[in-house]
């Protein structure tokens, strides 16, 4: 997800291929910096001239972490999780997905205990913490409470014309689905890294019945 504003964009996850430890070394990382090029190309195609000037990760797993090296340049504040900043720091450090020889730049990087505003005085968007739930021990979702759209990564699965909830996923929905609830957010459509599409009001009722 990238959202834009009027100087910078943010940008919403840094997707890379997730190892398979089944081996030593690692396997399943061919086309590794796939994933990290193309959302960069995006939106250097849409906004050129633009720089990303945050990047948001949801979460300390590789799958949504492990391109930051790719995507945060200079001037690029990092924020995730504050308890995920040494996953976050080990990362960038790392040569970049694809690549080897050069570690990314020592990049900014900060922590959110439970909510960040980034705005340009017309947009907003807040970065919010939901704490320990049944996938990790913290997790950051973006909202957009002018446009009531909420962006998350492994919180909640939706697949359209799937069954719902997907296969062991029911508790991790029912507890983001009662979340918006609680703190008087009413989300139009929750958009997910794994989901295709995008669940309404009425997928996120009947998450919590």
């Amino acid at each position: 997800m990238a959202v834009v504003f009027r100087d910078f964009v943010t940008v919403v996850e840094a997707p890379e291929v997730h190892p398979g430890l089944e081996s030593i070394p690692a396997g399943g990382t061919e086309g590794a910096g796939g994933p990290t090029r193309r959302p960069r190309q995006v939106v250097d195609s849409l906004v050129p001239g633009k720089p990303i000037r945050f990047l948001i990760v949801s979460h300390h797993h590789s799958d949504h972490l492990g391109g930051i090296g790719g995507l945060a340049g200079f001037g690029t504040t990092v924020l995730a999780p504050a308890g995920d900043l040494t996953a976050v720091r080990l990362t960038l450090g790392a040569p970049p997905p694809g690549r080897a020889g050069t570690t990314a730049r020592d990049g900014a990087v900060e922590g959110v205990a439970r909510r960040r505003v980034i705005t340009d005085g017309e947009r907003v968007l807040e970065v919010w913490n939901v704490g320990r739930n049944p996938h990790t021990a913290e997790n950051l979702f973006v909202w957009l409470p002018s446009e009531r759209i909420a962006f998350q990564g492994d919180l909640f699965y939706y697949e359209v014309g799937g069954p719902f909830p997907p296969s062991g996923r029911g508790r991790m929905n029912r507890f983001f689905a009662g979340w918006p609830a609680r703190h008087r957010m009413e989300p139009k459509a929750v958009y997910g890294v794994h989901s295709n599409g995008a669940a309404g009001r009425e997928a996120l009722r009947r998450a919590r019945s």
